[in-house]
């Protein structure tokens, strides 16, 4: 019987079309807020810091302007090197706006019935229901930066706790909304031209009747003084992320 053989074929088609895109995924989650998680707060002196943390300058504080902000850039781990030394490097750039200080160092002034807002400090209810501030370069850094969305911006009013406040457990902070800075000019004394920002009264007055008990424990007012006149405050603008949390 004949055998017959035969080649088998490739076994390959030809490329069929190619199909149709798919649909476009859904959108992913919002990334974080711009806010750089190295920074600590206040400089200690005490403390050992790492490389790539970031700490502001308090008030008082021989190592810098008050707002100031310092990274760590060299010899990590090793307290008692403060910024001004080569430990440090001026830090203006990711926690807040490059320029703008952490925090406006100012004292709280006398309130409605004085007119006069001195360099470095706060007047409140003189103006209407606003804060008041003198202008300077730093202030208007700040207030330039308030103003630029144009809405109403929250505030954190933190309280530089002397040792006798913290023995006391008194803390006058304080977290408000004022509204779009406004220009104005001082009435009376030099006529200087000043910043003022309104609030709610309601709040205001909710605020500082909070404080109450607390005035009657405060060194300010067993020394003669009125309220938190006298008291000296960092102003955040909540939104430059430079005290995160913020209460």
């Amino acid at each position: 019987m004949a055998r017959f053989t035969t080649t088998g074929g490739s076994g390959s088609g030809t490329p069929g079309a190619p199909g149709t895109n798919g649909t476009n995924g859904t959108n992913g989650a919002d990334g974080a807020d711009g806010q750089y998680p190295n920074y600590l707060g206040e400089y200690n002196n005490g403390v050992s810091y790492a490389i790539g943390e970031i700490v502001s300058i308090p008030v008082g504080s021989p190592y810098g302007s008050p707002g100031q902000l310092f990274i760590r850039s060299s010899n990590p781990g090793n307290p008692g090197y403060p910024p001004g030394t080569a430990s440090w490097t001026l830090y203006t750039n990711g926690l807040v706006v490059a320029g703008l200080p952490a925090f406006l160092p100012l004292t709280a002034s006398s309130g409605a019935g004085n007119y006069l807002v001195p360099y470095e400090h706060f007047n409140y209810g003189a103006y209407g229901d606003t804060i008041a501030i003198a202008r300077t370069p730093q202030v208007d850094a700040y207030m330039n930066y308030a103003i630029s969305t144009g809405i109403p911006q929250g505030w954190y009013f933190k309280h530089f706790q002397s040792e006798a406040d913290a023995i006391a457990e008194v803390n006058l902070s304080m977290y408000i909304e004022l509204g779009v800075p406004t220009l104005n000019v001082e009435i009376g004394g030099a006529a200087k031209p000043i910043w003022t920002l309104s609030y709610s009264p309601t709040t205001w007055n909710q605020q500082q009747s909070g404080f109450a008990a607390t005035y009657q424990q405060h060194p300010n007012f067993q020394s003669g003084g009125v309220g938190i006149n006298g008291i000296e405050y960092g102003l955040f603008l909540a939104k430059t992320g430079a005290l995160n949390p913020i209460i």
